[in-house]
């Protein structure tokens, strides 16, 4: 009778680790805490949603991170240029708009394509993000890229610096 509530007393005690170790991973719901999402919509100045350039294909908007991850989001025309993007890692994205259409009297309204930078996505935090696309063909680079700065060395000073301090050393000895 020892032996059987010994074992019940191990089984227990690793019944209880095992749960232990269960609460501290997280559950589904749980996992997803650590990812955000970005939404909005593109349409013109005139509040209008625009159309991809290219006709029979759909409008998609292309999120990059600063380690180069790609997300795309497609732009929903029956909901007045709606798009979402969920389950994103938080961090830095470069969102890419192509160029984009309208129609207006039987005549193509051209608006530029977009380059947006430091579109900051955090943790479990919707992102808006409305898009409004200008008149013209060229390229439209809005805000500035997120680049780390270096110092800039120059070579020949930094080794005008070495030799004095070997020549110090030599001095001392």
């Amino acid at each position: 009778m020892l032996t059987g509530m010994r074992g019940l007393s191990v089984s227990l005690v690793v019944i209880a680790a095992l749960a232990c170790l269960r609460l501290g991973q997280p559950s589904q719901g749980q996992a997803k805490a650590d990812r955000g999402w970005i939404e909005g919509v593109v349409i013109n100045e005139a509040g209008l949603p625009v159309n991809h350039y290219n006709p029979g294909t759909p409008l998609t908007l292309r999120f990059v991170s600063q380690d180069g991850r790609e997300h795309v989001a497609p732009v929903h025309m029956t909901e007045g240029g709606f798009y979402t993007l969920r389950g994103v890692t938080p961090g830095i994205y470069e969102v890419f708009v192509p160029r984009t259409m309208r129609r207006k009297n039987n005549q193509e309204l051209a608006y530029r394509p977009q380059h947006l930078f430091t579109v900051a996505v955090r943790n479990d935090t919707r992102t808006y993000l409305k898009i409004v696309v200008h008149p013209g063909t060229e390229i439209e680079e809005i805000g500035k890229p997120s680049v780390g700065t270096q110092v800039v060395v120059n070579i020949s000073e930094e080794l005008l610096k070495l030799q004095m301090q070997i020549d110090e050393l030599k001095k001392r000895k």
